[in-house]
């Protein structure tokens, strides 16, 4: 009888989870793949780690340098000062990755630093006459729609644009955090509604996430500034914390986590859920210098300098794994990531601050050679049934088995 009813309940956990009996079945979840092996023995449970495979598509080079860029939709937005000829806004067709082509230019008299492309303007901050606004609805013919200033913006060089705020830093070596109401029709009638000194002795990125702001210190300062916008019009000072020694060079905000790319050192991990008192959870490095990064999930891509293209797994914050890598002979500096393909600015030289180039990278998720992180002996011969729902592994041989395996690495019985 006994044995009557354990093979009811295999049949039934079989039909509820819609599943035909196999032998060796392979599941994923997440990055961590589970799979089964039969032996003469015993069973034996594996998770495994898979890795990112990245390859060049193509690569791109000018008689000009690159101040930074902005990817939207089959677009690519680059502000650049060609040798000879001056500052310009060129844009890009890569709806072909591997034939990016070249559709307009925008030339300008001012040098043009960053931008941000919201809909159909680019908002473009410059050196000396504020924030200039160009109306790309039709990209293979830009138009200025016009300009900004406030003395309080000259020498701008980091703009992010959300919803009817830009928010801008100016003045490299002395920043100042400026909001800018942008609602007018005209940018003349434009609104500077708050501004505030930095304490930091430079700045080099500015993220903005729900009510607060982040700014992360440049060359000099490891430090982040935390300013509370909930009113736009009265930005408040609320801490700074250390994000890395000497080079805080970006910061990325993934719900309550902040992630910096810290030069020298690699990057840091900090727990942000009270602003007022983050506290760093985890670091990687792996010796390059980490000038750039975005999150996609629980992967942290890093324009790492002469080492190239770092993908980290950070479905453990506290515990970051290096997945994937790419290189060639030059220097990645900052990059812009569109589902599996990745578009990087770097330069010949590392010394030099300005781009050169473009290389566009496929990434691709690769579990067909995974590494195994953990082994459980099952004690049975043979297993007919796997199945991973939430953090449960269910698994049917001549009885039910159920593992907790919300820590791949150890899972418990």
């Amino acid at each position: 009888m006994r044995k009557i009813w354990k093979k009811i309940i295999i049949l039934l956990f079989v039909i509820c989870f819609g599943m035909s009996i196999l032998v060796g079945t392979h599941l994923n979840r997440r990055a961590i793949e589970f799979s089964s092996r039969v032996n003469t023995e015993n069973q034996n449970l594996v998770a495994s780690t898979a890795r990112y495979d990245i390859e060049q598509l193509f690569q791109f080079e000018e008689n000009q340098n690159y101040y930074s860029f902005e990817l939207q939709d089959d677009y690519l937005y680059v502000t650049a000062r060609e040798q000879g000829i001056g500052p310009k806004l060129t844009i890009f067709n890569v709806t072909v990755p591997t034939a990016m082509t070249k559709i307009s230019t925008f030339p300008t008299n001012d040098t043009l630093r960053d931008l941000d492309v919201k809909g159909n303007f680019a908002y473009i901050v410059t050196e000396t006459e504020g924030l200039m606004v160009v109306n790309v609805s039709d990209p293979t013919s830009p138009q200025k729609v016009g300009t900004f200033f406030d003395p309080n913006i000259t020498g701008a060089y980091i703009i992010e644009v959300v919803d009817t705020f830009a928010y801008v830093i100016s003045n490299e070596w002395d920043p100042f955090f400026s909001i800018i109401n942008i609602t007018a029709a005209d940018p003349q009638n434009f609104t500077l509604v708050s501004g505030n000194d930095c304490i930091t002795g430079s700045a080099s990125d500015l993220e903005i996430a729900d009510d607060f702001a982040y700014i992360c210190g440049g060359w000099g300062s490891g430090w982040v500034e935390v300013y509370n916008i909930s009113d736009p019009s009265s930005a408040t000072y609320l801490t700074d914390f250390h994000g890395g020694n000497k080079q805080g060079m970006a910061i990325k905000i993934e719900g309550n986590l902040a992630y910096i790319a810290s030069g020298i050192h690699g990057f840091f991990i900090y727990n942000i859920t009270n602003p007022l008192s983050p506290g760093m959870i985890g670091t990687f490095s792996d010796f390059g210098f980490s000038n750039d990064i975005e999150i996609r999930s629980n992967f942290a891509f890093i324009a790492d300098g002469y080492d190239g293209l770092e993908v980290i797994d950070i479905s453990n914050p506290t515990s970051p794994q290096k997945v994937g890598s790419f290189t060639n002979d030059k220097y990645f500096r900052f990059f812009q990531v569109s589902n599996e393909t990745i578009y990087v600015l770097r330069s010949q030289d590392g010394m030099v601050m300005e781009a050169n180039g473009i290389s566009i990278l496929k990434v691709e998720y690769n579990v067909l050679h995974p590494k195994s992180i953990v082994q459980v002996q099952t004690g049975t011969i043979e297993t007919l049934h796997l199945e991973l729902k939430d953090d449960l592994l269910f698994i049917a041989d001549h009885d039910l088995d159920i593992y907790n395996v919300s820590d791949p690495s150890n899972p418990i019985f």
